[in-house]
């Protein structure tokens, strides 16, 4: 297995990106005792067989551990900078935006962590995902939520809370399973999740838990319009309760 490891230093606090295999993993600490002790834990669980090849294929998540500490709208704004101006070195493209913007240089330790906990950085460069994200805002395409929600859905943190949405918790309950502190990635990760709500990604998912809930406890159903391109879900959803529950006794 190959592991890059990177730690930046920020304010006191350390963010920790742990890549390897397919799997990447965002880390905080408060200290310099904390960070190598969460590193090494770190470290031991993807060097063991709990979490080998054939468990991290299986994931329906890659991305371990959620980090932000800027707006989503200036995320986006970087994003979409970075794909208009690519030269080669991403890296520099962050420097050429916080210098174009009038901003501090070391507000890269914030910008690299919470790109990579979005899936949008790995080792050093931006991702396909990140290109294609930033062509959608380039263009000011309708899909932008619908991209944003598969980004968040591939972080096992973010997929965990949203599933909490669709099945009917309220955002502020639901960013409490983040075990957030600050009040600014409080804020942060509510804007983001309002946005994925409004994805029709989201809406299909939460019309999937509605019928999941009716068809495993009866009574009544609460219509939510189904979005395009969502029935063959919703044909899953009745096949699994099917062939899995007392539906042919």
């Amino acid at each position: 297995m190959d592991l890059s490891i990177r730690i930046i230093q920020e304010s006191g606090e350390y963010q920790v990106i742990i890549e390897g295999d397919g799997v990447t993993r965002i880390l905080k600490a408060r200290s310099i005792n904390e960070l190598i002790s969460s590193l090494g834990t770190e470290v031991r669980d993807l060097l063991t067989i709990r979490e080998g090849d054939d468990a991290l294929r299986s994931s329906p998540c890659n991305l371990r551990g959620w980090y932000i500490r800027l707006p989503i709208s200036k995320l986006l704004d970087i994003v979409a900078f970075l794909v208009k101006n690519r030269q080669g070195d991403d890296t520099e493209g962050i420097m050429k935006y916080l210098d174009s913007h009038g901003l501090s240089r070391s507000n890269y330790r914030v910008i690299i962590p919470t790109l990579s906990a979005l899936g949008l950085w790995k080792q050093g460069k931006l991702t396909k995902e990140a290109e294609e994200l930033g062509k959608a805002i380039i263009s000011g395409g309708q899909e932008l939520p619908n991209l944003l929600y598969r980004l968040a859905t591939r972080n096992c943190a973010l997929r965990e809370v949203i599933d909490k949405l669709a099945e009917g918790l309220s955002i502020n309950e639901a960013i409490k399973l983040l075990n957030l502190t600050r009040r600014d990635e409080i804020n942060y990760t509510g804007n983001l999740l309002e946005m994925i709500m409004n994805s029709d990604e989201f809406r299909c998912l939460q019309y999937s838990r509605a019928l999941e809930k009716y068809l495993k406890n009866g009574g009544c159903f609460m219509a939510i319009d189904v979005p395009k391109d969502c029935a063959l879900n919703q044909v899953i959803t009745i096949f699994n309760h099917l062939v899995s529950n007392k539906a042919f006794t």
